[in-house]
């Protein structure tokens, strides 16, 4: 169980250093699929390292030390969450949330959208009226993180 200062933290860290997003994937095979992701960016180890012993999820560093990104700056480390484990994470943090609460509103919106079977229902196409709402909601999540509102 987390204590409220843990959950107060890590929602301030999603407020501050984080991002709560509808992504939009299209694959070679000819299908597309909408997915939740929310994560914390920070150029300190520590913090990853305190997220991993929370909220079991893992971490990674955005580039690897000479690799063609890596421009002499510090490293920054990216941790987070997807799908179902994101939608719990936001649940958990939601009351915690000030500046991102209308992110997580939408993306609880979003998962609403998904059955208990998944995507779109053990390869049944996915109605056009659900993929419309997804999208839609995609786009004011998208329009919020611009500072549009």
């Amino acid at each position: 169980m987390k204590s409220e200062a843990q959950l107060g933290y890590t929602g301030a860290m999603v407020d501050g250093e984080g991002h709560i997003s509808l992504c939009y994937h299209k694959y070679r095979k000819g299908y597309s699929r909408h997915s939740l992701a929310v994560g914390i960016s920070n150029t300190d180890e520590r913090l990853m390292i305190w997220l991993k012993s929370i909220w079991g999820t893992n971490y990674h560093p955005q580039w690897k030390k000479g690799s063609k990104w890596d421009k002499g700056t510090r490293m920054c480390y990216i941790w987070g969450v997807t799908d179902k484990k994101a939608e719990l994470f936001l649940k958990e943090i939601y009351p915690y949330l000030l500046l991102k609460k209308a992110q997580a509103e939408l993306a609880l919106a979003f998962r609403k959208t998904i059955g208990k079977r998944g995507w779109t229902g053990r390869g049944k196409p996915l109605p056009q009226n659900i993929w419309e709402k997804r999208q839609q909601l995609a786009l004011l999540v998208a329009k919020l993180n611009k500072g549009e509102k």
